[in-house]
């Protein structure tokens, strides 16, 4: 609804239909700085309007504008920051500090989500505050961390499995683990962590780390083999 009043809005001249309103909240996820360029677009361009899908999908105009105008104006600090939470589709005070191994994060987050508008935070019913990064922020950030190597990243997933494995959280440790390139990692975290009443949410955890795991892993470790069996079952 939102994302319709700011088109009906900054473009009066162009009555955009639902299909169109839709596909600019799904690319923009409603991020105003992101509704803003396309406004722009759309005004500077009115014949833009009959190629819409191919610009918004394959555009490289909002990735340019969060180089030159979003992400520019923040300290490099910041960015550098930021950039190492790439990896973590949703990250706290705790998790941001135990991945960045900065122990200014909770400065660096306040500051990116008050200052900066950087970050959004995410609904939960958790007292301390999740954020996430826009899609395209993410991603943005994601391809400038990969600039770094492989080695940065696959490091900063393994550090990421480590702490959700500790409070018990075995789906994100798992996924962490194996984009970690660790599936040994995977393996410990299932077999330290499993609850010791079988219960629907550890499954999700079992099946992600049975998608990757060799079977000749299963085969070594008895406890894993019985652990895959209740899973199927």
């Amino acid at each position: 609804d939102e994302t319709q009043a700011f088109s009906e809005q900054n473009l009066a001249t162009m009555k955009l239909n639902a299909n169109e309103v839709q596909l600019i909240q799904d690319v923009t996820r409603g991020w105003p700085a992101s509704l803003q360029l396309v406004a722009i677009m759309l005004r500077n361009r009115p014949a833009a309007r009959n190629q819409l899908t191919v610009l918004l999908r394959r555009s490289g105009d909002l990735r340019d504008y969060l180089a030159e105008d979003v992400i520019a104006p923040a300290p490099p600090a910041m960015i550098a920051f930021l950039e190492t939470l790439a990896p973590l589709r949703r990250f706290n005070v705790a998790l941001a500090t135990h991945v960045t191994q900065n122990a200014q994060s909770d400065d660096l987050l306040r500051r990116a989500e008050e200052e900066f508008l950087l970050i959004q935070r995410v609904d939960t019913d958790d007292r301390t505050p999740w954020y996430r990064f826009h899609p395209l922020l993410g991603e943005f950030l994601a391809n400038r961390l990969a600039q770094r190597g492989d080695g940065i990243v696959q490091a900063l997933h393994r550090r990421a499995s480590a702490w959700f494995a500790s409070r018990q959280m075995l789906g994100d440790a798992v996924r962490h683990a194996n984009l970690g390139g660790d599936l040994d990692l995977a393996v410990r975290t299932i077999e330290r962590s499993m609850p010791p009443d079988w219960r629907f949410s550890a499954v999700s955890a079992m099946v992600q780390l049975l998608d990757h795991l060799p079977q000749d892993a299963l085969v070594a470790r008895p406890q894993l083999s019985f652990l895959a069996c209740l899973s199927c079952a």
